[in-house]
C-alpha cells in the first residue's frame, strides 16, 4: 500500500517534494490554502545562489542545491532558467572592502567568484554606469528562475503522477493520536494520512505548535516589482546587485519574456524589509532602476509582488521530522527557491525510505529542543 502524504502549502517547495513524492509512487494531497505559488514563491527574487549564507555548512546545502537545477529543469521542461552570472560593485572603502572579504572567503570555499577591476566590469556590461566604482565581484554560477512556473510545472507532474491538489484548502487542526498525526481537519473536510509535511511558509510555526511540535521562525515583508517587457537589458550577466551604497540599494533581473524585476532593500539581511509595501515606493523602485538601466523609461510597472517571507528563528533551514510528532515532516527556509532541487529531493527519500541524509545534520527540528 501507498504511503499517504499530506503536504501543507504549494510553494515551490511544497510542489517539488509534491512531484518527487508522487513520482516514486506515494499517494499524496496538496493542501494550499490561497492559490498555489502565489505566497512567498511568487514574491522571491528568485535569484540561485550561495553568496551571502553562512555558516559555512548552510553554503555547502545552498552550492550543492545549485548543482541539481540542470538536472531538475531537464525534468520540467522550459520554466525560464536564465544563466550569466551576478555583478555588483561598490562605491565606497567600506563596500570596497565587504565585497573583498566575501570574495576572499568564497573562494576559500571553492566558490566561482572573482573580483573585477573597472575596465573587466565594462567588458561584461558596458552599458552600466558605474560611477565612483572602487571594485566588483562577478559570481560566473549564479543564475534565476521563473519560481511561480517551477512552481505551477511540479504540481502538473504531481498530479499527471496521481497526485491530488485541493486550492483554497485551509488547514485548521491537526489530529494527533498519542505521539503521531493521523490526519488533518481542513476547510473541505478531513484528510487522513500516514505522514504530515509542512511546507507552509510563514505558516509553518503556528501548524507546527498545533501538533505539540516546535518549528520556531518569524517572517518577513518581501516584495518585487515586475515591468512591462523591454529589450534585453544585459550583455553578459543575468543579475546585478547596484551598490549597497545607495540610500535605496536595488537588485535586479530580466525574465526570458522580458519582464524585469526589481527588488530595492538590504537583501540577504534576516531581518530586512523590502521596499515595495506601497505603490508609490514600486514606482520609486523602477525610477532607481532606471538610473542604471535607461532603456527601462520605456516600461511601465506591470504588478507588485507582495508577501511575507518565512524565516527560521535562527535563520538557518528547518528540515526533517520533528522529535515530538515523529510522522510530522517539516520543511522551512528563507532560500526556498535555491534549494527546492536538493531539499525535495532529500525530503522525499527521508520520508518514503527512512533516511537520514548526513548533509542535513544542522538544520533538523531537533536543534529547538
Amino acid at each position: 500500500m501507498s504511503k499517504r502524504v499530506a503536504i501543507v502549502g504549494a510553494g515551490i517547495l511544497g510542489a517539488a517534494i509534491a512531484y518527487r513524492l508522487s513520482k516514486r509512487g506515494a499517494d499524496v494531497r496538496v493542501l494550499e490554502a490561497g492559490e498555489p505559488g502565489q505566497q512567498a514563491t511568487r514574491a522571491s527574487f528568485a535569484w540561485i545562489n550561495a553568496r551571502n549564507k553562512n555558516p559555512r555548512e548552510y553554503h555547502a546545502l545552498n552550492r550543492q542545491s545549485m548543482d541539481r537545477w540542470a538536472e531538475f529543469t531537464d525534468e520540467l521542461g522550459d520554466v525560464g532558467w536564465i544563466h550569466g552570472g551576478e555583478l555588483r560593485w561598490a562605491t565606497s572603502g567600506a563596500g570596497a572592502e565587504d565585497i573583498e572579504s566575501r570574495v576572499a572567503l568564497l573562494r576559500d570555499w571553492g566558490y566561482p567568484i572573482q573580483l573585477l577591476d573597472e575596465t573587466e566590469a565594462h567588458a561584461l556590461e558596458p552599458d552600466l554606469p558605474f560611477r565612483d566604482f572602487r571594485v566588483a565581484s562577478y559570481s560566473e554560477a549564479d543564475t534565476h528562475v521563473n519560481a511561480p512556473l517551477v512552481t505551477r510545472r511540479c504540481l502538473e507532474l504531481a498530479v499527471e503522477h496521481g497526485a491530488c491538489l485541493n486550492a483554497n484548502c485551509e488547514v485548521t487542526g491537526i489530529v494527533t493520536q498519542g505521539a503521531l498525526v493521523t490526519g488533518l481537519e481542513t476547510s473541505l473536510g478531513p484528510v487522513d494520512c500516514d505522514v504530515a509535511l509542512l511546507a507552509a511558509g510563514a505558516a509553518t510555526p503556528k501548524l507546527a505548535s498545533a501538533s505539540g511540535a516546535r518549528s520556531p521562525g518569524y517572517d518577513t515583508f518581501g516584495a518585487t516589482v515586475v515591468t512591462t517587457p523591454v529589450d534585453p537589458i544585459f550583455q553578459t550577466v543575468c543579475v546585478i546587485h547596484a551598490p549597497r551604497e545607495d540610500e535605496i540599494p536595488i537588485n535586479v533581473r530580466q525574465m526570458g519574456d522580458g519582464r524585469v524585476v526589481i527588488h530595492g532593500g538590504r537583501h540577504g539581511h534576516t531581518r530586512d524589509a523590502s521596499h515595495g509595501t506601497t505603490d508609490r515606493e514600486a514606482q520609486e523602485l523602477l525610477q532607481c532602476a532606471c538610473r542604471y538601466f535607461p532603456g527601462l523609461d520605456a516600461t511601465t510597472v506591470d504588478e507588485v509582488r507582495r508577501a511575507r517571507r518565512p524565516i527560521p528563528e535562527d535563520g538557518q533551514s528547518i528540515v526533517g521530522f520533528s522529535r515530538q510528532i515523529p510522522n510530522l515532516y517539516i520543511v522551512t527556509t528563507h532560500s526556498g527557491v535555491t534549494l527546492a532541487p536538493l531539499l525535495s529531493e532529500i525530503a522525499t527519500t527521508e520520508v518514503l525510505d527512512g533516511a537520514q541524509d548526513p548533509a542535513l545534520a544542522p538544520f533538523r527540528p531537533s536543534r529547538f529542543t
